[in-house]
């Protein structure tokens, strides 16, 4: 083939070679096969997670509405100056205040489904406890109490971490209530109430 040839063909061969690189319906065809290899979203979608938002709590105003039977007729337990959404180190918590709260019970919908027999994990700090008696600590889900720990007083600080298997699971949007009843002047604060990642 003369060189005149080929230089007019060269236009006309890139040109083909575009058509079958550039067009619209190759690009499809690569993404169709990135498709193919991510995860399906609704089947793959973790489970496990918080199952609370610090700022959703809310007081338990209605004792028939309390799962707990040491709630005591008088409660003095105010938003703001008993307990209150803080930062402990890097943890967003709920800090409780026993010198303003002689009660604490409040509530929120869960923020996740559990699964039948998943695991859920709790994390409670509390500072030096000081007094004389029991604190009793517990979580109620739908009205079940789930976990619950008597802690002697007094004790030293420690980060309480606790894990059971929630062998009946729960719905999202079940109602999640976390209650503290403390014998003396002292401060907890609930860090994490999640589902155990697998």
């Amino acid at each position: 083939m003369s060189s005149f040839v080929q230089r007019a063909l060269a236009p006309i061969v890139a040109s083909l070679v575009c058509v079958a690189a550039c067009s619209p319906s190759a690009e499809p065809a690569v993404d169709a096969s990135r498709d193919a290899a991510a995860p399906d979203v609704t089947t793959d979608v973790a489970q496990d997670g918080p199952l609370i938002d610090h700022e959703a709590w809310v007081a338990m105003e209605d004792a028939d509405d309390d799962p707990f039977a040491d709630r005591p007729a008088d409660i003095d337990c105010e938003r703001g100056v008993g307990w209150d959404v803080e930062l402990l180190d890097t943890d967003v918590t709920v800090g409780i205040d026993t010198a303003d709260c002689n009660y604490f019970s409040v509530a929120q919908p869960a923020l996740r489904a559990i699964p039948p027999g998943e695991s859920v994990l709790v994390r409670l700090w509390h500072f030096e406890l000081v007094g004389d008696g029991d604190a009793h600590a517990a979580v109620a889900i739908d009205g079940d109490i789930v976990w619950e720990r008597t802690i002697a007083i007094p004790r030293p600080s420690e980060l309480i971490v606790d894990e059971f298997v929630l062998a009946s699971g729960a719905p999202r949007d079940a109602q999640i209530v976390f209650h503290l009843h403390n014998h003396g002047l002292n401060s907890w604060n609930l860090a994490e109430i999640s589902v155990v990642p697998r």
